[in-house]
């Protein structure tokens, strides 16, 4: 019966599990869990799962309390194994603190995380973005920020338009220019990824056939020109949070 329900953790919960590999890297076993652990797994993912609804609401402070709570079962989920001594922060809480715009503590966040795993290339990325976002709310400069971006640019061009689309990194560069202002930059990235998916669907059906994905990036278009006209920022970064396809 346990290795079912371990069928069914391992299944529904990927990304929990993911982050606790990436905070282990040289754990070479999966942990035995207890029946109490198990129901400690399941009451935390209802809290993440509390967490998210209430950053898709954009209440950020109340979602950071669900997450760091989610965060601290940890210590009993993992007792007796070698992520018991792993830091208590989790993805989750970094990433709020990164959307109130706190970057030196999300920074130190995911520093604690990188002391356990120093080799994970998510977290190196990471470290290197909240790294110029300290920066650049230091000395109100983006060019850190854009120093980053063109690294970042350069390090996943196989995965970038036009000459290929992984979402995560299209996400990362849509949101970063948001936060600097950079509006013509987003509307610009916005319209080349558009341009990408037009001339798939034309090599694979003859014709555009825009769909829900479309959409999504249309309605951080949409935020990118309101803002633009406004003066003001933030919407395209909702518009992500919001939305049920981009990774933010």
């Amino acid at each position: 019966m346990k290795s079912i329900i371990l069928l069914i953790f391992f299944t529904c919960f990927p990304t929990q599990f993911f982050s606790h590999l990436c905070r282990a890297e040289t754990e070479t076993t999966y942990p035995k869990y207890s029946d109490d652990s198990m129901k400690w797994i399941f009451e935390q993912h209802a809290l993440e799962e509390e967490g998210r609804r209430l950053e898709k609401a954009g209440d950020f402070a109340k979602a950071l309390e669900k997450y760091q709570l989610a965060s601290s079962y940890g210590i009993k989920i993992w007792a007796g194994t070698k992520l018991a001594s792993a830091p208590n922060i989790s993805n989750h809480v970094i990433g709020v603190l990164q959307k109130q715009r706190r970057y030196q503590e999300a920074l130190n966040g995911v520093k604690q995380v990188r002391s356990y795993a120093p080799k994970s290339q998510h977290y190196i990325d990471w470290e290197k973005e909240l790294e110029a976002l300290v920066e650049y709310q230091k000395k109100g400069d983006p060019a850190p920020a854009y120093k980053y971006i063109e690294w970042y640019k350069q390090k996943n061009k196989e995965g970038l338009p036009p000459a290929g689309y992984w979402v995560t990194p299209v996400t990362t560069l849509l949101r970063l220019y948001d936060t600097i202002g950079d509006y013509d930059a987003g509307i610009a990235y916005v319209d080349e990824c558009l341009e990408y998916f037009k001339q798939q669907d034309i090599k694979k059906y003859g014709e555009y056939r825009p769909g829900h994905v479309d959409e999504e990036y249309i309605k951080v278009r949409e935020a990118f020109e309101q803002d633009k006209r406004e003066g003001t920022r933030g919407r395209a970064t909702k518009a992500l949070i919001q939305s049920d396809y981009f990774p933010w």
